[in-house]
């Protein structure tokens, strides 16, 4: 009997231990349940964080996807190049000096201007105006690479004027005779006035462009385009000049050279 009571004595206080124990386990578990259910709180959150961010990038790209093919619409397309061998068909001009004209082609390198014909070939223009033309190539100057002042009189009476920077200079075989002027211009136009200021019906001469040129005469222009050397020959219908203006508006240039620049003064036969 006294056995008997020594083991329930002993099973009350084991089981008195114990029972921190267990209480222990139980708070430990409801803790990490709690901490687990906190994580994955934190993780939703998180989540839905990213997916509205991920929302907000792929607005704001088709924000600029969209403005820029709106951009791309209103962008214009740049004209092409002029050809070389032809006159432009809306030749360029100064709005308040110089109004634009139409030209219609009449046959391959002649161009028709309102009041005057433009020729791209000297064969062709000398064939329509006939003899009696004069010239002027630059062959009774002397070709020192000096730079000219104005006004300048060549050896053949033609006159000069303007601010461009000018040489009369040896052409190495660049046209059919030696020396050759060769000049730049910003805008303000070198003018070629006739010998005694006499007014011609036509007028023409070859020409080594780096960059766009313009041609003026009266009130229209001409734009003689950059590249390959050429000629181009005026045969006036009315309105006769008695000089004509090259200029250019480009900033950085190489310069136009200039040859053989032949006229046929009104009255001629």
């Amino acid at each position: 009997m006294k056995r008997i009571m020594v083991s329930c004595v002993f099973y009350l206080i084991l089981v008195a231990a114990c029972a921190p124990s267990e209480a222990a386990i139980g708070t430990a578990v409801a803790q990490t349940l709690e901490a687990q259910a906190s994580a994955e709180s934190v993780i939703g959150t998180a989540v839905a964080q990213s997916l509205e961010a991920r929302a907000s990038v792929e607005s704001a790209i088709g924000t600029a996807v969209a403005q820029t093919l709106e951009a791309q619409a209103s962008v214009a397309v740049p004209p092409s190049r002029l050809d070389t061998r032809v006159p432009s068909e809306t030749p360029t001009a100064s709005p308040s000096e110089t109004p634009t004209v139409s030209v219609t082609y009449i046959a391959t390198y002649v161009g028709q201007y309102p009041g005057f014909k433009v020729y791209w070939r000297r064969e062709l223009w000398e064939s329509a105006i006939g003899a009696g033309t004069l010239i002027e190539d630059f062959e009774n100057d002397e070709g020192d690479y000096g730079e000219l002042s104005y006004p300048y009189v060549t050896g053949n009476g033609l006159t000069l004027k303007g601010d461009s920077s000018a040489q009369i200079i040896p052409g190495r075989n660049l046209f059919s005779s030696g020396n050759i002027l060769h000049f730049r211009d910003w805008e303000t136009g070198l003018k070629f006035c006739f010998p005694n200021n006499i007014s011609v019906r036509a007028f023409g001469f070859d020409f080594k462009p780096t960059e766009d040129w313009q041609l003026q005469f009266n009130l229209s222009v001409v734009l003689i385009p950059r590249g390959r050397k050429g000629f181009i020959g005026i045969m006036l219908e009315e309105e006769y000049p008695n000089e004509f203006v090259l200029s250019s508006s480009e900033r950085v240039q190489g310069g136009l050279s200039v040859d053989n620049i032949s006229y046929l003064p009104v009255g001629a036969q």
